[in-house]
C-alpha cells in the first residue's frame, strides 16, 4: 500500500498504528489488559465511522484511544483505590460492611451506583446504558449515596 492509496481494512490500519495506540493506552491506563480493550474498541469504532484515510484515521483513532484509555484509568484507579482501602489496618473488617451497605440498595440505585463509580460512566452515558431518563439516573444516585453513607456511618466506617 502506497502513501496516497486508502486502506481496504481494519487490520491494515491496526498494523500500521496498533502497536502506537497500545503503547498510549497502556501509559494512561496502566492495565494491559484494559489498554487491549480501548484500542480494540477505539480502532471498531473508528472503522465503522467510515474514517478510512490514514492520516484522518490515525488521529481519530489515537483521540477515541486516549479518551477510552482516560475514562478507564479514572474507573481503575478508583476501583484500587478502594481495594487498597479495605486492604489497610484502617478498612479491615469494613469489607462486610461495604458488602451489606450495597446489598440494601434498591437494584436501580446499586447499577447506577456500580456504572459511575466503578464503570467511570457520567449521568448521560448511565442513562442510555440503563435505558432510564436522566433525572432517574441521578436520583438512584443521590440515594445510594446518601444510603449507602447512612448505612455505613451507623456501623462504625467513616465516610
Amino acid at each position: 500500500m502506497n502513501a496516497v492509496e486508502s486502506p481496504s481494512s481494519v487490520g491494515e490500519l491496526y498494523d500500521r498504528f496498533g502497536a502506537l495506540a497500545y503503547r498510549l493506552a497502556v501509559s494512561i491506563t496502566g492495565n494491559p489488559a484494559i489498554a487491549e480493550r480501548v484500542v480494540s474498541e477505539a480502532f471498531s469504532a473508528t472503522w465503522r465511522k467510515g474514517v478510512t484515510s490514514n492520516s484522518r484515521f490515525f488521529s481519530s483513532v489515537m483521540r477515541a484511544v486516549r479518551a477510552g484509555a482516560m475514562q478507564n484509568r479514572t474507573a481503575y484507579g478508583r476501583r484500587k483505590s478502594f481495594e487498597a482501602t479495605l486492604g489497610t489496618e484502617d478498612g479491615r473488617g469494613h469489607e462486610a460492611a461495604v458488602t451489606s451497605a450495597l446489598a440494601a440498595l434498591s437494584e436501580g440505585e446499586r447499577s447506577a451506583l456500580a456504572l459511575a463509580y466503578f464503570g467511570g460512566l457520567g449521568v448521560e452515558a448511565i442513562a442510555s446504558e440503563l435505558r432510564q431518563p436522566i433525572p432517574n439516573v441521578k436520583a438512584n444516585l443521590q440515594a445510594a449515596l446518601h444510603n449507602l453513607r447512612s448505612v455505613l456511618t451507623e456501623r462504625g466506617v467513616a465516610v
